[in-house]
């Protein structure tokens, strides 16, 4: 596949690594959506488990958070956490002041925390766009949390799930922090 990009584009051979590692990890990443799909419909929640995905990916992009450090790691706990979220969005009914205090509380971790960074160190032009970037789509589907009630039971469990890898993140980095002291 990498060899196709270079022959059918303007990518230069030498770039070849580069383009490798993206091919591998977005057919990596492509996998795990396909696999939180299959489980969603196994599950018989196929629309909320798209829209916990969708609303996650656009945040989590931005916002940052945990990054595992092997690839079999980040796996394993990605289905584990999202088989949870959905099990929590069939099994419990939160009531409308708990969604709103988990919506705020990611509102606030956005703000002063965002982007989670790791071991890809960002400029600090890059953190004010990641930043800025992870407010526009919390916002985005912040309205349509408020909007369409719906809506709002399938959100909440996509904010917990970004809560948990933005505080999970946050924690790993204090961590590795204080050790390097």
């Amino acid at each position: 596949l990498t060899n196709f990009i270079i022959q059918h584009s303007d990518v230069k051979r030498e770039d070849a690594d580069i383009i490798a590692f993206g091919v591998k990890y977005g057919l990596i990443t492509l996998a795990e959506i396909l696999g939180m799909v299959v489980i969603s419909f196994l599950m018989k929640e196929l629309i909320p488990g798209a829209v916990i995905l969708i609303a996650f990916i656009s945040i989590r992009v931005y916002a940052g958070g945990y990054h595992a450090k092997t690839l079999p790691r980040c796996v394993v706990m990605s289905t584990i956490l999202f088989t949870l979220i959905i099990l929590g969005y069939k099994m419990l009914y939160l009531p409308i002041i708990v969604k709103g205090l988990i919506a705020l509380f990611l509102g606030v971790l956005i703000l002063i925390f965002s982007p989670v960074e790791n071991d890809n160190r960002l400029s600090e032009n890059e953190k004010k766009v990641f930043k800025n970037r992870a407010l526009l789509f919390y916002s985005i589907s912040l309205i349509i949390f408020m909007l369409i009630k719906k809506l709002s039971n399938i959100l909440v469990w996509a904010y917990l799930m970004i809560l948990v890898v933005l505080i999970w993140g946050i924690v790993k980095e204090r961590m590795k922090m204080t050790s390097e002291r």
